[in-house]
């Protein structure tokens, strides 16, 4: 009987500590910028949705998606090459003439080159 309560205690023990360190984890690395903003383009004439990830010391690659409304509906995204480095950038198009825009952009950044290594966070602008 004390055998059975000594690998029950155990195996809770065990579980604790493993719940404990899977909570307790934390990323490597973290975001130094992670901004949208949008612009006009005087050169294309159109509203821009730039979007721009820029990840800490230690950061491998990035990546930048983002999207453009306007009066409501998607009309552009772009979304960068997963890139070797701690920045990225996107920048997609709207044409003029809406009553409203608005902008919406993720921003990943990874330490490894494996998928799960990586953090995420999201950004927008609008008037």
């Amino acid at each position: 009987m004390n055998l059975v309560k000594k690998s029950l205690v155990s195996m809770g023990l065990l579980a604790v500590f493993a719940c404990s360190a899977a909570v307790a984890y934390a990323a490597p690395i973290s975001f130094e910028t992670s901004s949208t903003q949008i612009v006009f383009d005087n050169k294309n004439g159109k509203w821009a949705s730039q979007a721009y990830t820029k990840g800490s010391y230690g950061t491998q690659y990035s990546r930048t998606y983002t999207e453009i409304y306007g009066d409501g509906y998607k009309r552009d995204w772009k979304k960068s090459d997963k890139v070797k480095g701690r920045e990225s950038q996107a920048v997609a198009y709207a044409n003029t003439g809406f009553a409203s825009y608005e902008a919406e952009s993720d921003h990943r950044i990874w330490w490894t080159q494996d998928d799960v290594d990586s953090i995420a966070t999201h950004s927008d602008d609008s008037f």
